[in-house]
């Protein structure tokens, strides 16, 4: 088990994303992390619906094979209609940094995405890719949660996940099931 590392103080401590969310947030990252992780990187703003998951024919069918319900995708679609910045500290077990959009199009400002990747690992020596989470919707007794995680590893490297995380207390949050939506390798 990696030994908990400070998290880097990245963001403003005025935030548009909630304190529940950034607990789903830690849960679902550290859940994630290989035993090789060293640090990762993380977009600085969420990634609404990108996929179209609330435009999808069976999305409710999805929703509830996660085990999840209805009013959690609800909230989840309300909550992603657009992009917000992730502007909260984390608690991670690897240090983090944040890219952001300044940042993101220096590095990938090439035609070519292949020098655009080359010049995201020279840049970020030590992380395998790029983070990119949702909002988190909850359903209305706040046990079920959904967020969406996008990981991109390349130019032909990457997944996007829907995942449920369910609570068993008041604060102790778990990632019950997740979905695959896209990937390539």
């Amino acid at each position: 088990m990696l030994s908990l590392l400070s998290a880097i103080p990245a963001f403003s401590s005025s935030s548009t994303i909630p304190n529940e969310e950034i607990k789903i947030y830690n849960v679902l990252i550290n859940h994630g992390l290989g035993p090789t992780s060293e640090m990762i990187v993380i977009a600085s703003e969420t990634t609404g619906d990108p996929v179209g998951i609330g435009l999808q024919e069976g999305k409710i069918e999805l929703v509830t094979d996660l085990g999840a319900t209805e009013d959690t995708l609800l909230d989840w679609q309300n909550k992603n209609k657009e992009r917000v910045p992730i502007e909260v500290a984390l608690t991670l077990n690897v240090s983090y940094q944040v890219l952001n959009e300044r940042e993101r199009d220096s590095i990938f400002n090439s035609k070519d995405p292949q020098i655009g990747w080359q010049n995201f690992f020279s840049y970020y020596k030590n992380t395998s890719g790029l983070l990119r989470l949702s909002r988190v919707g909850f359903d209305s007794d706040r046990k079920h949660a959904l967020v969406y995680v996008e990981y991109q590893c390349g130019a032909a490297c990457g997944s996007g996940r829907l995942v449920h995380l369910t609570r068993t207390n008041e604060d102790d949050w778990f990632v019950r099931n997740a979905t695959l939506m896209w990937m390539v390798d």
